[in-house]
């Protein structure tokens, strides 16, 4: 659906000579990742305003789309798979912090917020093993990563001391997702190079 919504928009710009012909994979490109962002915020939104968590979800997609772009990790092969995977991805932790007694695990959510920092510290980015980045690109997205989620540590651990529990915990599940998502990918292409490796020699 969103492929022929793109593919209709650009011979549309093409027509008006809005763009040119030979801009039309770029332009394609980049209004297919608009388009899948927009679908993805609308509908975590209507999820989280259903469950009575507006604000939270405004925090866990800021958190979440703030550093995600600039670490990388596991993405979906296809639009409707990214689209599900993300919601789904949004549910469980709207879910997680509307169940679990946040001041009472306080202490272990600091501690995995400092582990997530150190992670991405060490890992990001990461990015498909068939779609480097550039030396420039790679430098620019390491240097953002740590400062992104540097911030959000200091925000998390700041937020305990106000007590600000049930707000922080989405800034934090947000940070967790995205080293999980990091971890997958690297995993991921470790195996893939070894395969390579095997299947060369």
């Amino acid at each position: 659906m969103i492929k022929k919504f793109v593919n209709y928009m650009t011979r549309k710009f093409i027509d008006t000579g809005i763009i040119e012909r030979d801009d039309d994979e770029v332009f394609a490109y980049g209004l297919e990742i608009i388009t899948s962002a927009s679908i993805n915020t609308i509908f975590a939104l209507i999820i989280g305003t259903v469950m009575g968590r507006f604000i939270e979800s405004i925090i866990f997609l800021v958190s979440f789309c703030i550093i995600r772009q600039f670490c990388g990790g596991y993405h979906a092969d296809s639009n409707r798979k990214c689209i599900i995977s993300f919601n789904s991805i949004f549910a469980i932790s709207i879910i997680l912090g509307s169940i679990i007694d946040i001041e009472k695990f306080s202490l272990f959510f600091i501690i995995l917020t400092v582990m997530n920092t150190v992670s991405i510290f060490v890992l990001a980015p990461v990015c498909h093993i068939n779609n480097p980045l550039s030396n420039e690109e790679y430098k620019s997205n390491k240097f953002k990563s740590r400062l992104i989620s540097m911030f959000i540590c200091i925000v998390i651990i700041i937020g305990v001391q106000l007590n600000l529990d049930k707000y922080i915990i989405y800034s934090c599940l947000a940070l967790t997702w995205v080293n999980l998502l990091m971890i997958i990918l690297k995993i991921s292409n470790i195996i893939r190079g070894k395969k390579y490796e095997k299947s060369s020699s």
